[in-house]
């Protein structure tokens, strides 16, 4: 019942957070930056949990760099490319930063590897410090963060030809990035949690995963696919809509194929952190869900999914 009742509240405060970004979009921009600061957080923990030395501080700190990055770079319309490559190269300057940080800071990075009963060099441990770091700056923060590339899809038609048609037609093709990367997503996790739940059978990935099942996993698959093909069949109601779809080759194949594929990366999200929490010997990476756990527990597909959603809508674009 708990988790049943916090999925409900967190489907309302979708629902309000997509009605308001109908004023501005910036309120989703500024929702997804606090989800993403904080699961951040939880990722950080969880390394530390799993002995990953790294720096919370800095894991925190770097998806609200990017989040600035990102931000400024809509609004002075820079192009897709230069965003995301100064994504990459904030990664690894931020990185390099990392190792100097610790290879300088001899007293406490000794401290650490001596309670880590680490027996390597000091430029060996402060190496894989800046990496583990990096990792945690990783997931969720780029995947997570595509969301305001997808909030601002319009701000990109000189590079994404295809967007004229939905800008001509005064078609929102943000929010409808957005609902296909969240539904999927969403309709994914609930299928295969319930599916799993009611057939049960082989276990999945056991050593992974103990609680999820092969008939859960279909299920996903199942629910992703449907939800995709709904929104395609209500969107085709519309036939200026219709139109566009099939001008930039969106049909029932292309969507079931998003659908299956848009499951897979969500489930690979989640299996992915999983394995973190258990080598970090944690049931969830945070208590923020009542009966779900962190925000990395229910975002965690989502990140994946998002790589597969910026792919897929660049090709079609």
């Amino acid at each position: 019942m708990k988790r049943f009742l916090t999925g409900l509240c967190i489907g309302v405060a979708l629902v309000v957070v997509f009605l308001l970004r109908q004023l501005t979009p910036y309120i989703f921009d500024v929702f997804m930056g606090v989800i993403t600061v904080i699961g951040a957080m939880e990722v950080g923990k969880l390394l530390l949990k799993a002995n990953k030395d790294c720096s919370i501080f800095a894991i925190t700190l770097f998806p609200a760099i990017i989040y600035l990055w990102l931000l400024i770079g809509i609004v002075t319309k820079q192009t897709l490319i230069t965003l995301l490559l100064g994504c990459m190269i904030a990664l690894i300057v931020s990185t390099i930063i990392g190792f100097v940080v610790y290879m300088c800071r001899k007293v406490n990075t000794e401290a650490k590897m001596q309670l880590a009963s680490y027996t390597g060099s000091k430029a060996r441990f402060s190496l894989n410090s800046a990496l583990n770091t990096a990792f945690g700056f990783i997931i969720p923060t780029f995947l997570l963060l595509l969301s305001l590339i997808f909030n601002h899809i319009s701000a990109f038609s000189a590079e994404l030809t295809n967007i004229a048609l939905f800008d001509a037609g005064k078609f929102d093709l943000g929010l409808i990035i957005l609902i296909a990367w969240f539904g999927t997503t969403m309709a994914s996790d609930t299928f295969a949690y319930y599916i799993g739940c009611l057939i049960r059978g082989k276990k999945l990935c056991p050593n992974v995963s103990p609680n999820k099942t092969i008939s859960g996993s279909i299920g996903g698959f199942i629910g992703s696919i449907l939800f995709v093909v709904l929104a395609y069949v209500i969107l085709q109601a519309n036939y200026e809509l219709a139109d566009i779809f099939n001008q930039i080759g969106i049909n029932y194949f292309t969507v079931v194929v998003f659908g299956f594929v848009a499951s897979l990366a969500t489930q690979l999200g989640d299996l992915f952190e999983s394995l973190l929490k258990r080598k970090a010997d944690a049931k969830d990476s945070g208590k923020l869900l009542p009966g779900h756990g962190g925000i990395m527990d229910r975002c965690d597909g989502l990140c994946f999914n998002a790589l597969w959603v910026l792919i897929f809508f660049i090709i079609v674009l």
